[in-house]
Formats: structure tokens, sequence, C-alpha cells
């Protein structure tokens, strides 16, 4: 009988460790999820604010963010101001009905919400002070029609108002981040974070270099055409200024400025593939004006198999897609190689800018 209770004892302490083991186990799961959670939620800002060598990048993160931000207030506003239009339209009937009784307390207390101004008045030191709740109080007592849920409705409105005058000031606060507007003070320590990044980022050494270099092509941008490198994914602005043409990379800008004479050919190529066809055999009734015709010549049989093997001619007939790609060469010693395009529109373009060097 000992020995039995001692295997019992054994087998429930087994059990007791096994489970302590699972629940131990789902605790460090939570925790883990916990934390991958909240890593998740603040990577956003995170990835877009860490450190960047190129400013543009840089620039483009932080506006990101700035949108983003912007973007989440303007959603809450909005959300707010259909809040507070269903509860005027709930508090109206209501209202209409207090009014009627004539009762000089909720004439008061009515008073108190109408005068209330967001922009002056605090609803949390309204809402607590000694008259305001006195004169509440007294006009539920009276039991007026549905006083408790107008009052309560009310509150709300005011805090709602209150809460549109805020949301309204970080908006504009976030619209002056964006455009470098300087503050002694923000709506929120974040808008501070962003603009000094922003600030510095647009003021570094590496920034105002690339915005002049970039500005060396402003006088050429107007009227350029895209065209891209012929062994490479790099898109460049090409255009010509009477004997001048102007060539530079869309991203970093790099380019020069070429005579006329240092454009080799423009050569334009045109391709003629047959497109796969994935097609089931249909069968068409043969026309019966053709079948008649082929009767009285060749006779039934020769008619109609004649009409059959028509028809399937046609279906089976391959297509064709046709593509134009022009490209235009530069002299050898320049490091400039073929650029080309695939675009009719640019390939006209292209060729309307140098009529002369048509291959």
């Amino acid at each position: 009988m000992t020995i039995y209770i001692i295997i019992i004892i054994v087998c429930a302490i087994g059990v007791a460790f096994c489970l302590y083991k699972a629940i131990s186990r789902i605790r460090a799961l939570a925790r883990e999820a916990s934390e991958n959670a909240n890593s998740s939620a603040k990577s956003d800002d995170d990835l877009l604010l860490e450190e960047c060598s190129d400013p543009r990048v840089a620039e483009d993160n932080i506006r990101k963010v700035i949108r983003t931000k912007r973007d989440s207030a303007q959603k809450a506003l909005d959300e707010l101001q259909s809040q507070i239009k269903t509860l005027r339209d709930g508090n109206c009937n209501i209202q209409l009905k207090l009014i009627a009784q004539h009762d000089g307390d909720f004439d008061r207390l009515n008073k108190m919400y109408s005068d209330f101004d967001p922009n002056t008045a605090d609803s949390k030191t309204l809402f607590a002070s000694a008259d305001y709740l006195a004169l509440k109080n007294k006009c539920i007592g009276k039991k007026l029609p549905q006083i408790s849920r107008y009052c309560a409705n009310m509150e709300e409105l005011c805090r709602a108002e209150a809460n549109v005058r805020s949301l309204t000031s970080i908006l504009q606060d976030w619209a002056d981040v964006d455009a470098l507007k300087e503050h002694d003070k923000w709506s929120l320590e974040i808008q501070k974070t962003l603009y000094d990044k922003l600030y510095a980022t647009i003021n570094s050494p590496e920034y105002i270099a690339f915005q002049e270099k970039k500005a060396q092509w402003d006088l050429y941008y107007e009227g350029s055409i895209y065209l891209r490198g012929d062994k490479e994914m790099t898109l460049y602005h090409i255009k010509r200024d009477g004997d001048k043409v102007a060539v530079w990379e869309t991203r970093d800008y790099n380019g020069k400025i070429l005579s006329i004479d240092d454009v080799m050919f423009i050569q334009i190529t045109t391709t003629t593939t047959e497109i796969p066809t994935y097609s089931t055999t249909i069968y068409k009734k043969p026309s019966k004006l053709g079948i008649a015709m082929n009767e009285m010549i060749w006779g039934t049989a020769a008619a109609t198999a004649s009409a059959m093997s028509s028809q399937n001619n046609q279906s089976n007939a391959p297509q064709t897609k046709t593509e134009r790609e022009a490209k235009i060469f530069f002299k050898y010693e320049l490091g400039i190689g073929p650029l080309r395009t695939f675009l009719e529109s640019t390939i006209d373009q292209l060729v309307a800018m140098f009529p002369e060097k048509i291959k």
C-alpha cells in the first residue's frame, strides 16, 4: 500500500513539474510576442529616422514620417468632427423639449454649455466646478425630461470641441515642420525632433553640394526627354539647345554638355515577334453561301471540306507584335554608352530633336 502511495506522489510531482514547465514556456512565448510587438510598433520610426549617408534618402525618410503622423492626426480630426455632428444632432430635440419647460435653472445650465469656448476655457475645470455641479444636480433632481443624458452629451461635446482645437493646432504644427517654419514651442515633442533632423539634413554640406550639382541642369530640364542606359537601369535626361547637347543622370545629376558633333547617330530598329497562343480548337459553322458556291463547282463533300479547312487556317494564323527601339550613340572617347528607349512617344521626340542624326 505504501508503495502505491509513493508511486502516486511521484506521478503527481511529475505532472506538476510538467505543468510548471508548460506554463513557463507559455509565459516565455507571451513575453517574446510582446517584445516583438513592441519592436515592430516602433520599427517604422526607428528605420525611417536612422542615420543615412545619403542626405536625399534621409530627407525622404523624415518627410515620410511627417506625412504619416500628419495623416494620422487628420484622420483623428475627421472622426472627431463626425462625432461632434452626431452629438449635436442627438441633442437638438432634447434641448428643444427642455427649453419648452421654461425652467430657470436649466436655462442657466444651458448657458454654461453655450458659453463654453474651447479656445479659452478648460472643460475639466468647468465640469468640476461647484457652481456647475450644483446646478446640474438641481436640474437632475427636478427630473426634467432626459436631463441626465443631455448633460452627459453636452459634457462630451465640450470635450470633443476642445480636442478639435488641440488637433487643429497639431496639424498646423505638422505643416510647419514640413515647411521648416521655426517654432519656440511645438505641440508634440516628436515635432521638434523631426524639425531638428530635417533642418540638419538639408543644411548639411553634402545636401547643399547635391542641390548645387542639381541646379546646373535646371536650364536644360524643360523639354528634356528620358532615356535608359544600354547596359544598365540608370535613367538619363537628354536635351538639345542649338548646337549644345546636355546629357545627365536623373538621380546623381552627373553629366556633360556636348556639342552636336559628339552625337554620332541614332539607330532605329523594328522587331516583329510572334505572340505565343494558347488556343483550343473552336469549330465555327462554315458560311452557307460559301458552301453553296463550292457545291456548284466541286460537289457537296469537297465544298464542306474546303470551308472547314479555310476556317481552321484563319483561326490558327499566328499573331505578331511589332516593337521599335531607338538608340543614340556618342563618340567613344566621351565615355557615354548608347542610350535607348522603347517608348513610341519618346522615339518620336528623339527623332524630332536630332533629325539629321537618323541612321
